[in-house]
């Protein structure tokens, strides 16, 4: 996620990370979401200097907006942007992110249980199928 008055933020290409080093990072509290970006952040060759923490998308895209940073955040979270936020898909690393569900076997679960797995494969097919979309549309 980039201000819109970014200069990448109009990049017809794929970025990679690197370009982004020198940036202001707006990164998240919790474990998995953090590491994912020091991960990615150390692949590519720097430590992300963060400018602030949240755990919360909407805030974290109302503080790329106002300009205190770019922030690395999952497909989800990008369902309504703002007109100065641009979300740019990275060529380098490729990333992605595992759900989980803990559910009971099969034999014991509630056909509530069965509907939510059904809804989040559904979900998880249609991210995918979004992401391979762009991926081609940027190679285009």
């Amino acid at each position: 996620m980039l201000p819109a008055a970014h200069p990448l933020a109009a990049a017809t290409e794929p970025l990679a990370l690197a370009e982004l080093a020198g940036e202001s990072w707006i990164q998240c509290r919790s474990a998995q979401c953090r590491l994912l970006l020091e991960r990615a952040a150390a692949e590519a060759g720097f430590t992300p200097m963060v400018a602030f923490h949240t755990d919360d998308y909407p805030t974290a895209i109302a503080l790329v907006d106002a300009g205190v940073g770019v922030a690395l955040l999952p497909a989800i979270a990008l369902l309504t942007l703002p007109e100065g936020v641009r979300a740019q898909p990275l060529a380098t690393p490729r990333l992605s992110r595992h759900v989980l569900a803990a559910v009971p076997p099969a034999d014991a679960r509630s056909p509530a249980a069965d509907a939510m797995l059904e809804m989040l494969r559904d979900a998880a097919a249609s991210y995918a199928a979004s992401f391979a979309r762009e991926r081609i549309r940027s190679a285009a």
